[in-house]
This record gives C-alpha cells, structure tokens and sequence, in this order.
C-alpha cells in the first residue's frame, strides 16, 4: 500500500499520539522529537515524566507553527510515521555542535534529526 504523506498540524495531533503511542516507541515518547531542538543539557536530555511533558506540549505549539516541525505518513487513514524535520537553526543542538561548525555551512539547510518513527 501507498503511504501518503501529510504535514502534522493542530487537527492531525491525535495521529502523531497514536505514532508516538505505538509499541516500541518509547524513545520518541521521551523527548517528543525536542531533544535536538533545545540546547544544553539537564532535564530535557534526560526526561522525567514532567520533562516527556513539557516535550509533549512544545512540540504540540510547533505544529500550529509555519512551518510545521514535520511530516507525518499515512497507509490509507491509518498514521504510520513521522520525522521531525526543520530548518537547521530550529535545531539548536545541531547548530552548536561542533560538527556543524567544523562545515561552516552557509546555506540554509532542512536537517531531520535522528528522531523518527516508521511502523
């Protein structure tokens, strides 16, 4: 079957639950796709419940944001997977990271975290 591929947005956050819900998505469910959107280190780098929280609902306000932090895939009506996806200045933990300043990259790039989720 074909997957579709759509952007996540307000109304299609119940499908991106149901992805992150899935078995053997507990990775995902820890830092709701924000791990590489935060910089630093502490709490988010290592989630509490409280933390998987407070990824849950940033990354919940992003979707209501342009552009959207990513696209969700659908087989049929049923959601299959996400990737979080975004300009590389959105991910500020790539943006300060060595690696990227080693490259000196001065276009503007789209990076998709090591964070997605196929079934």
């Amino acid at each position: 079957m074909t997957v579709v591929v759509r952007t996540l947005t307000p109304d299609r956050w119940n499908d991106l639950e149901t992805i992150f819900n899935a078995t053997g998505c507990a990775v995902a469910r820890g830092c709701w796709c924000m791990y590489y959107r935060i910089s630093g280190k502490g709490a988010w780098t290592r989630p509490s419940d409280s933390e998987r929280s407070r990824g849950k609902e940033a990354l919940k306000t992003l979707a209501a944001q342009d552009p959207p932090p990513g696209p969700l895939g659908y087989r049929g009506t049923t959601p299959v997977g996400w990737v979080s996806l975004g300009p590389r200045e959105d991910c500020l933990k790539l943006v300060r990271g060595w690696r990227v300043q080693a490259a000196r990259l001065e276009c503007r790039a789209w990076t998709p975290p090591p964070c997605a989720r196929w079934n």
